[in-house]
């Protein structure tokens, strides 16, 4: 297997002298179908797994390296789990007997109070 990936990815000449060695008439035909079989299919998976193992990486090293900031810049901001916490005790204060009000009722008001005010010009 590693005289093959060299000769695959190195064009290494040793791993071709074996190569050739490998498929010549007189070693093929001291072999069983089973031995010929296992042999060309490690000739021809060898080389593509290799290249996908190297593209693989390669590809997800450039594309985990924005996430690996990410998420070391957010390791202090709260997570799912305290999110939904703040989310079931906003329900409870809606449904408790003070019965907060939603925020669209809050909006509103807001709207309300800032077209009462007058508004201030800077120009003169």
């Amino acid at each position: 297997m590693i005289p093959t990936a060299r000769y695959t990815m190195l064009s290494d000449p040793a791993g071709e002298i074996l190569f050739k060695a490998m498929l010549a008439p007189e070693v093929l035909s001291s072999l069983s179908w089973a031995e010929v079989a296992l042999g060309i299919s490690l000739r021809y998976l060898v080389p593509l797994l290799l290249h996908f193992t190297l593209v693989a990486g390669f590809f997800l090293a450039i594309i985990l390296n924005p996430y690996s900031r990410l998420r070391m810049l957010a390791s202090k901001d709260p997570g799912v789990p305290q999110d939904v916490s703040r989310m079931w005790r906003w329900q409870l204060q809606r449904m408790g007997p003070a019965k907060a009000p939603p925020n669209h009722h809050i909006d509103k008001i807001i709207d309300l109070c800032l077209l009462l005010q007058p508004v201030r010009s800077w120009v003169v």
